[in-house]
């Protein structure tokens, strides 16, 4: 709410900033959430049903072994580890009792700096804050860009699942952050379906690779030089000059937004890019290639 007032010459705006509380989502159908007791990790982990007998959850350290899933303090049902990504640290398990209840998810990149998130905890819900993606940790582009959270202190729990308001899967948490107290990590649910489509479909995880040369030091993903012939790109027709706007559907407004866009490609499939070539956007596919 704001009120206009002149002061002289000087027109200022009083504002009035509410905090703006969205309604928490209805609880998941029991048996979509679950805990994970593995080998090789000394505390529990939490982990959501992303398709019947699998489990998605995170491994922040480490390696894993076999374990237990159990569902609400239940008894735990043996779990297989299937796949551990190093890069994501998410983590496949394999439940040998399939339960049908999986959860429903939903785009983090549609969320807002800001934007109420909820954990469950003892069978209700927890309110966090989405603070914004982060690209880069310590000067280091990361593979894939993390979401950063506020909060309460001593409520991260690695694997757990956050809603939006539409109680859809957004993230699953990772870590805390040990440089800002009461900030974390989570991991986009998108990344934890590109690795289980991968694994179902060539039981390994594969990147991009499209061999895109962007300007070095400059936050534009502007290509700096032709493709190489043969190379994906060159086959789509990309050419030096070109600004890489999105790849694979995401938005690229820096050049780590293609790298991170670039996890969530595969090899073998097609892709489309959106360039912008001089006062033109161009819409451009570079084909799958088998290796």
């Amino acid at each position: 709410m704001g009120h206009l007032f002149k002061s002289g010459s000087l027109v200022a705006w009083s504002v009035l900033l509410l905090s703006v509380h969205a309604a928490p989502p209805a609880l998941p159908p029991a048996g979509a959430l679950v805990t994970a007791k593995l080998e090789k990790q000394a505390q529990p982990l939490e982990g959501v049903r992303i398709a019947p007998g699998l489990v998605a959850t995170v491994v922040p350290a480490g390696e894993a072994g076999p374990g237990t899933v159990s569902v609400a303090g239940g008894a735990g049902t043996p779990a297989t580890v299937m796949l551990l990504h190093v890069k994501s640290r998410l983590t496949l398990l394999k439940v040998e009792a399939a339960a049908t209840e999986v959860v429903r998810t939903g785009p983090s990149l549609l969320l807002k700096p800001g934007e109420e998130l909820f954990q469950t905890t003892n069978g209700g819900w927890t309110a966090v804050r989405y603070a914004g993606r982060v690209k880069s940790m310590h000067g280091n582009v990361l593979p894939l860009a993390l979401l950063s959270l506020n909060v309460p202190a001593g409520q991260l729990q690695p694997g757990r699942a956050l809603f939006n308001a539409a109680g859809e899967v957004v993230a699953l948490e990772l870590m805390e952050d040990p440089d800002s107290p009461g900030a974390a990590y989570a991991v986009p649910i998108e990344a934890a379906l590109k690795v289980a489509h991968d694994f179902e479909k060539q039981a390994t995880v594969e990147t991009g690779d499209l061999s895109l040369t962007l300007e070095a030091g400059s936050t534009v993903p502007r290509i700096v030089e032709d493709p190489a012939a043969g190379t994906r790109a060159a086959d789509a027709g990309v050419k030096a000059g070109d600004v890489i706007l999105q790849l694979g559907g995401r938005p690229t407004l820096d050049t780590n937004d293609v790298v991170d866009a670039n996890f969530y490609l595969n090899t073998k499939e097609p892709v489309m890019l959106k360039v912008l070539r001089g006062l033109q956007e161009l819409t451009l596919t570079a084909p799958g290639r088998e290796k």
